[in-house]
């Protein structure tokens, strides 16, 4: 899914509510994000990620501005509390599984500055 998809997501969002938030989106440890899964007796999913604004078990849509990739993920993680705020000052809303970061991001390596996202949380 691409740039079409999120066009269809934006006007969803219009017609029925929703969030929508650019950020930056560093990565985990590959395999950690599935370590994390196990321990809390969730299925591995084909896109998770860790959040500092969402709980675990929703899902969001991530769209990696450099890719044009769009993947529906679902939250693995939580920023721990001590760290939460730092987060989001510095826009690090979601970390993302190793196993997507060169979808979303086109790359593995750098900071997550070069990894530039948006989040998309539809309405309920």
């Amino acid at each position: 899914m691409g740039r079409e998809a999120l066009a269809c997501l934006l006007i969803f969002i219009t017609l029925h509510g929703g969030v929508i938030q650019d950020a930056y989106a560093p990565h985990y440890d590959k395999g950690l994000m599935a370590r994390v899964a196990a321990r809390r007796d969730m299925q591995p999913q084909a896109c998770m990620i860790s959040s500092a604004q969402y709980g675990i078990g929703e899902w969001v849509w991530v769209f990696g501005k450099r890719t044009g990739a769009l993947l529906h993920c679902q939250v693995i993680d939580v920023s721990q509390t001590r760290h939460k705020k730092g987060h989001i000052a510095r826009l690090r809303l979601i970390e993302l599984d190793y196993a997507v970061t060169r979808q979303l991001c086109g790359t593995v390596n750098g900071s997550s500055a070069e990894c530039p996202v948006t989040i998309i949380k539809l309405g309920e």
